[in-house]
């Protein structure tokens, strides 16, 4: 499920698995379970995902994880759908660090044309961590305007 003016919303949000800077070889394994109802009024996934990454030469950015998600999506009527998203990430390093990252995301969304729509989003970031990320509880409330001029469209 994605929001439109908000595209990290469904995104798979794991801060510890973003490398930046590293110049080595990397083999990665992982697995995804995913279980998805599909309704005419909505939808609903639960998923669990593994990976392991195993660098050539910079061992202390070994870690293996787990992560578990469950998303939802359900047409209320009247042009309002609700949206929410939890995901739960855990990250274990090869010299003992750990990492643990909850987002929840809850949204209503209105549509009043095929041009215009408002969406209300409530955001929960928690993350835990000995990695030297600093640990950090994160509340946001986000409302959101979307106007597309000419309404929908194919292509670019």
């Amino acid at each position: 499920a994605q929001f439109a003016g908000n595209n990290a919303f469904g995104n798979n949000i794991n801060p510890a698995v973003e490398q930046t800077g590293v110049a080595d070889a990397l083999e990665q394994r992982s697995a995804v379970v995913n279980l998805t109802t599909t309704r005419r009024t909505g939808n609903v996934s639960i998923g669990v995902r593994y990976f392991d990454f195993d660098f050539d030469q910079t061992n202390n950015q070994d870690r293996d994880g787990l992560g578990i998600f469950l998303t939802g999506d359900r047409e209320l009527g009247n042009g309002w759908e609700f949206r929410g998203r939890i995901d739960f990430n855990q990250n274990d390093f090869f010299d003992g660090r750990d990492d643990e990252n909850l987002r929840v995301q809850l949204g209503l969304e209105k549509r009043f044309a095929q041009t215009l729509s408002v969406q209300f989003l409530l955001l929960h970031n928690e993350r835990d961590s000995t990695v030297g990320f600093q640990s950090f509880d994160e509340d946001s409330v986000r409302l959101i305007f979307t106007w597309r001029p000419g309404g929908p469209r194919g292509g670019v």
